[in-house]
């Protein structure tokens, strides 16, 4: 099979490069731009189908997919804050904004189970298609057979 190119570039090598050029500047930090980067590749209900597999985690405490979608904002938010505004707290002072250890391991946490949801969610991934190698066809015995027609008796 003949590759196909785009100029004197193989078309796989200008695909990537033009997949990468569009996501190059997008941020996937806020839950909608999180949920708009997997509607590229799936048609899973992102933030439903993770509030689902939360809760089946632990069902004692039920989830919604607004409080998945709160609790990465918020976390959005404050990274955010430490990493342009160096964390001041919004009363005005020139203190830095309070964080512990365990605040910390607590993000690490929720971040940790939401990824592993959404890897739950959105499932296995297809295999990888090399368009270099020809379909394959059936062997002549896997095709169905055609049905005997029955004889016309005269």
């Amino acid at each position: 099979m003949e590759k196909v190119h785009r100029n004197a570039e193989p078309l796989e090598d200008a695909f990537r490069a033009a997949l990468e050029r569009f996501f190059e500047f997008k941020s996937f930090q806020n839950p909608d731009k999180i949920a708009e980067g997997f509607s590229h590749v799936s048609k899973v209900r992102l933030w439903k189908s993770v509030a689902d597999r939360l809760t089946d985690q632990d069902p004692s405490t039920p989830i919604a997919a607004d409080e998945v979608r709160t609790r990465l904002t918020e976390i959005a938010r404050r990274r955010n804050n430490i990493a342009h505004t160096a964390d001041h707290d919004p009363d005005g002072s020139r203190r830095k904004k309070r964080i512990t250890v365990r605040d910390a391991e607590q993000t690490i946490d929720v971040l940790e189970s939401v990824v592993i949801a959404i890897l739950q969610a959105l499932g296995d991934p297809a295999p990888a298609t090399d368009y270099g190698v020809p379909l394959s066809r059936p062997a002549p015995s896997a095709l169905p057979q055609p049905r005997p027609t029955p004889s016309a008796k005269a």
